[in-house]
Parts: structure tokens; sequence; C-alpha cells
């Protein structure tokens, strides 16, 4: 759970994430939420608020993209 935690606070909530800067910007979000659940599994969501349900593959190609270019740049140490 700490992890998703720590994903939350890094990816969603701070400002300067690369993904959260990407939905605002290109997918026309008006904010971006996230929701961890520890349940019999722990899972972690995104909520992009204010975006046209049309915009859904761009919702998901935007997140693809940048999860991808994360993993292969690494995450900016600033955030």
């Amino acid at each position: 759970r700490y992890l998703y935690n720590l994903m939350d606070q890094v990816l969603v909530k701070s400002e300067s994430s690369s993904l959260r800067r990407a939905i605002l910007e290109e997918v026309g979000a008006k904010d971006l939420l996230s929701e961890v659940w520890d349940l019999k599994e722990v899972g972690f969501s995104l909520v992009a608020k204010g975006v046209d349900p049309t915009k859904k593959d761009l919702f998901l190609e935007v997140v693809d993209r940048e999860i991808r270019r994360m993993v292969e740049e690494g995450l900016d140490h600033a955030l």
C-alpha cells in the first residue's frame, strides 16, 4: 500500500508531474484525481475530471506514453 500512496503523490498530486501536466494540457482535464484502495488486492485508479468522454482513447494513450517515458528515462528527481 505504501508504494501506491507514493505513486499517488509523485504521479498525480505533484504539480510538477509530467503525467499530470500532460493529462491536463493534452486531454483537457480540469483536474486529475487518484484513488488507492486496499481490499483483497491493492488498486490504483486515475480519474480525469471534466473530460469529454470521446477523449477516452487519447487519455489512455497519454497515460501509457508518459508512464513508459518515466520507466525509460526515470523520474524527475525534483518531484
